[in-house]
């Protein structure tokens, strides 16, 4: 950082990027390194979760329609990404909670998160490689 002797003090003892910024264990090195060697090994894994990830955005958004749908209540928006984590905007945190206390029941874990960790409140949808279209499907029609 540049800047004046107390600005850099203020920083050093303010700043949360700073102050939690801690280096990796051991361990989680390791884990790291033994996780990037599987990437490099099997490149299909990458490939059928981008794979599983644009089916549920496409499913989704035939589901919820171009713009947003209305479900009991709440309105719903599909968050632009291409990552493996969805995130469905909802229009409050009580509905977020209670949405994801359905999926729960339905045996589906979606994050359900609220300001002010995020601007709005969404479902964070996790896709992973393991998971099946089946489950996908499961999950689509959940939340249908």
């Amino acid at each position: 950082m540049a800047g004046t002797a107390e600005l850099i003090d203020y920083l050093r003892n303010r700043a949360a990027t700073w102050i939690y910024t801690t280096g990796l264990s051991p361990a989680d090195t390791a884990a790291a390194l033994a996780a990037i060697a599987v990437m490099q090994a099997e490149p299909q894994r990458r490939q059928r979760l981008q794979v599983l990830s644009n089916s549920l955005r496409d499913s989704l958004g035939d589901a919820l329609g171009p713009q947003l749908a209305t479900c009991q209540n709440a309105d719903f928006k599909l968050l632009p990404s291409s990552a493996a984590i969805v995130c469905l905007q909802v229009s409050d945190a009580a509905t977020v909670l209670q949405l994801g206390q359905q999926l729960r029941q339905a045996r589906i874990f979606a994050s359900a998160v609220r300001p002010p960790t995020v601007p709005t409140s969404r479902l964070r949808l996790t896709v992973m490689a393991t998971h099946t279209q089946a489950q996908i499907e499961h999950l689509v029609t959940a939340l249908s």
